[in-house]
């Protein structure tokens, strides 16, 4: 009880002692959360109050990024900005995979693999497997998640919806399409049309379905599903790198598997089929099955199922390829390109296309690096063209390309590139991608993996990003927790503007070594710690004797409940106010207003100017208008702020 701070009332009979130790752990855990706190100081002095955990923001050099799924639709206006990502299901590298699959009764259902190294602890699809399960201590695991859409006919079913009804005619068609619905549901307009955007609930299953309208049409689409791994990993097996196709109506799944005891990759192929995961029939395993193959990649293209990966020769790793008819798969061949990571296939019907990434010189006058690049060839006719790298800034890398068929045959492209200083996602067309070239995501977080889907609604980019997220709190909604665990111990560079501008900031996601304090003893400017909780206050007034008043008010209270372990900081915020350095109810001194007007050359005056001494500490910078005016009222050149005097002089 001492070592948590935790205050045992002596006084009181034996037993009742007992019992309060008995709940301290359930008492602590709760009146010593971060909402609970934050709470607790706005209710006390009445001050916006938001408190942080510093322990994520110590530097641990095994803790790299932990990229989550994060996914992104895009509008007539760009990219919308998600709210909470896709999944927790994190990933160190690699891009998850997709295919979309139409099933019997009109349904399409949408796929999407992926790995981590996160225990699931969903049941998995396999027969014979156990209920659950936890991956093995070290490994990671192919995951998927499904969606299914439908179409329904617009006509009798638009007004109801726009009434705040649901008609007996809709609901009959979710049973249709293999979707039972419970009687207690709640409509809400999502998006004012049109087109417009509905939103049904199941409170009962606490399912959502998602109805848009496109043209005559209604799609209805549902969530994403749970969680399910495709397979229980081996022992001391990495199953990474997912890859998927449809070939003559059967779903196919590659990934490659990393064994540490044989320091061996292997490729591995599953087919879905009667609710199950299984070893394709039709093919025989030598394709995929040799030693050291790695990072496969497949695509339908011209009646055939074509699989590309790589594999060691004396050179390093080299692209591979090999064709299946239905029948048999081509022996295995060599391609000509350097394909070091990344590798994306693409069929538009016409053309095969490849994408990936290597390493390559480039240069900028004197100096020189080497950097990341895109490079994509193409296969028509029987033959495969030129391999070509994609221009960049000089300054910058560029990794993970993906592509899809847009909607007028073009080849859209998306890709991952620093060019702003951190990893953000970029899209183009390819045939020109110097005048289409856009950034979708913006911030200081590494946003990754880039994978383009496309469906009645448009397009989906699901990606990988560390963004911290943020979660409200069910006792107190007004209170919000920022985690930022996902973002791992990154690197601050001159580049990563946007990163180093969040230092000591409430959003700060940054990696910093252990602070010790002055002297070895920590005071208030001591934040880098374990034990350390911030606790930011916006304070209402400038006054320093209120503001410290409170601050001991608090500190005095948290006391009582707060491990004994934990050391408060307080970062205060004091309000900020404007003051006009001239009048804005009359223009400058009347002989400077006159030479305005006259004069329309610019000059910058000196101390020796007459007007020098008219405040003290200031020196006069005397600008001329051609024809108006100077004005200072409306400048906010010529406001400053009591708190950032400095700054602003």
């Amino acid at each position: 009880a001492d070592g948590i701070g935790w205050r045992t009332d002596f006084r009181r009979d034996l037993q009742i002692q007992r019992n309060e130790l008995r709940y301290a752990p359930y008492i602590q855990e709760t009146v010593g959360s971060i909402p609970t706190v934050e709470a607790t100081v706005k209710r006390l002095i009445g001050w916006e109050c938001r408190a942080k955990e510093f322990a994520n923001n110590i530097l641990l050099s095994n803790q790299p990024e932990r990229l989550n799924l994060w996914a992104t639709q895009r509008t007539t206006d760009g990219w919308d900005t998600p709210a909470a990502p896709l999944s927790l299901d994190f990933a160190y590298e690699g891009r998850p995979a997709s295919v979309s699959y139409a099933e019997p009764g009109g349904v399409t259902r949408r796929w999407l693999f992926y790995h981590t190294p996160r225990a699931t602890g969903a049941g998995p699809a396999t027969a014979g497997a156990p209920a659950s399960y936890l991956p093995p201590m070290g490994s990671s695991t192919i995951c998927y998640k499904t969606d299914l859409s439908f179409r329904l006919s617009a006509a009798g079913h638009t007004r109801d919806l726009e009434q705040g009804r649901l008609s007996s005619t809709l609901l009959r068609s979710f049973a249709d399409h293999g979707l039972a619905l419970s009687l207690d549901l709640t409509l809400d307009a999502q998006q004012p049309g049109p087109p417009h955007v509905w939103r049904i609930g199941d409170r009962q299953s606490r399912a959502s379905y998602t109805v848009r309208e496109a043209d005559d049409e209604l799609i209805i689409s549902t969530e994403w599903s749970a969680v399910q791994p495709l397979r229980p990993p081996g022992q001391g097996e990495l199953d990474r790198h997912p890859s998927a196709a449809i070939f003559a109506g059967s779903l196919r799944v590659f990934w490659d598997v990393y064994d540490e005891a044989t320091r061996r990759w292997r490729i591995e192929c599953r087919a879905a089929g009667g609710g199950t995961w299984e070893q394709p029939a039709d093919a025989p395993r030598a394709p995929w099955a040799g030693p050291n193959r790695r990072a496969p990649c497949a695509v339908a293209h011209a009646g055939a199922l074509w699989l590309f990966w790589r594999e060691p020769d004396d050179a390093g790793w080299r692209l591979h390829a090999s064709r299946f008819d239905g029948r048999s798969w081509e022996t295995p061949a060599p391609l000509d390109p350097r394909v070091e990571d990344d590798l994306f296939a693409l069929s538009d019907g016409q053309q095969l296309w490849l994408f990936w990434a290597r390493h390559e010189r480039v240069t900028d006058g004197a100096d020189a690096r080497i950097a990341w690049r895109i490079a994509y060839q193409s296969y028509a006719q029987a033959a495969w063209g030129a391999a070509q790298s994609l221009a960049a800034p000089y300054a910058a890398d560029e990794r993970e390309p993906a592509a899809l068929v847009g909607p007028q045959g073009q080849i859209e492209l998306f890709w991952s590139s620093t060019r702003d200083g951190s990893w953000s996602l970029w899209h183009g067309d390819l045939a020109n991608l110097a005048g289409t070239t856009q950034q979708i995501t913006r911030g200081p977080f590494s946003e990754r993996a880039p994978l383009p889907l496309t469906d009645g609604e448009g397009t989906l980019l699901v990606y990988r990003s560390s963004a911290s997220v943020a979660y409200t709190s069910p006792t107190y909604s007004a209170t919000h927790t920022l985690d930022t665990r996902y973002a791992g111990c990154t690197t601050l560079g001159a580049q990563t503007a946007a990163r180093s501008g969040l230092w000591r900031k409430f959003s700060d996601f940054g990696a910093y070594t252990y602070d010790t304090g002055p002297r070895g003893v920590p005071d208030n400017s001591t934040w880098y710690a374990r034990d350390t909780v911030g606790i930011y206050l916006r304070a209402e007034t400038d006054d320093s004797a209120e503001i410290e008043t409170n601050r001991q008010r608090i500190e005095r209270f948290l006391r009582e409940f707060l491990p004994i372990q934990v050391r408060l900081v307080f970062i205060i915020e004091t309000p900020t106010s404007t003051e006009v350095l001239y009048p804005a109810d009359r223009p400058l001194g009347e002989e400077v207003w006159a030479e305005l007007q006259s004069r329309a050359d610019e000059q910058l005056g000196a101390t020796g100017e007459s007007y020098a001494d008219r405040m003290a500490g200031w020196e006069w910078l005397r600008a001329w208008a051609a024809q108006a005016p100077l004005d200072v009222t409306n400048n906010p050149r010529y406001r400053t702020r009591h708190s950032d005097v400095e700054a602003e002089e």
